[in-house]
């Protein structure tokens, strides 16, 4: 997965979800969601991910980076709501939407902090899907 991210942000020369999003050509909403943190859809062919408006800005930035991981992988299946309780999904596209968007926020780390964890709303447990090498 790493080296996929650092292929993608080589050629959209942008490692921001919200750039990367749009580069992407798809289409960012925010709307209040309640525990929901986001979820993508295809509407008519569109790519759409609708974001919760009342996270921080570095929660919606891991969110929107897990929803790009389900629009790149995942188009064709019904992705289930990105709540906190779907972090420790052990279904397989949840984990590489978690190993995308941590990969993609924290690229050039080779070590991330529980500190800079928790900034992102990320529970610890998740750092595991992080690759430790540059």
């Amino acid at each position: 997965m790493k080296k996929f991210v650092r292929q993608l942000v080589e050629e959209y020369q942008t490692d921001c979800p919200f750039k990367l999003a749009s580069e992407l050509g798809i289409t960012v909403c925010y709307e209040p969601l309640g525990s929901i943190h986001g979820y993508f859809k295809m509407s008519k062919r569109m790519p759409i991910v609708k974001i919760n408006e009342d996270l921080s800005y570095n929660q919606q930035r891991f969110a929107l980076s897990h929803e790009i991981a389900h629009f790149l992988f995942h188009k064709d299946h019904n992705t289930s709501f990105m709540k906190m309780k779907t972090f420790f999904s052990t279904e397989k596209i949840e984990i590489e939407a978690h190993t995308f968007a941590l990969e993609l926020i924290f690229i050039n780390h080779k070590y991330v902090t529980k500190q800079e964890l928790d900034s992102y709303g990320i529970p610890h447990e998740l750092l595991r899907y992080k690759s430790h090498s540059k």
